[in-house]
């Protein structure tokens, strides 16, 4: 038990150090895609919700066969 709950407390950091340099590089492409395209729109703003049962996520556009 104690092995877990050390390799989750590992992982648990690790995720977390992951998490900040996502966030960091967030915030690095908006600065760089606001300077390109002059908006001052959340690039990150307009994605689809999990919760949007509208959406098919692009899906129909897909042309599998």
């Amino acid at each position: 038990m104690q092995a877990q709950y050390a390799t989750f407390i590992a992982l648990a950091s690790k995720t977390a150090a992951v998490d900040a340099e996502l966030q960091k590089i967030k915030v690095l492409y908006t600065q760089l895609w606001r300077a390109k395209t002059g908006s001052v729109r959340d690039p990150f703003g307009d994605v689809v919700k999990p919760s949007d049962k509208s959406s098919d996520f692009g899906f129909s556009q897909l042309n599998v066969r």
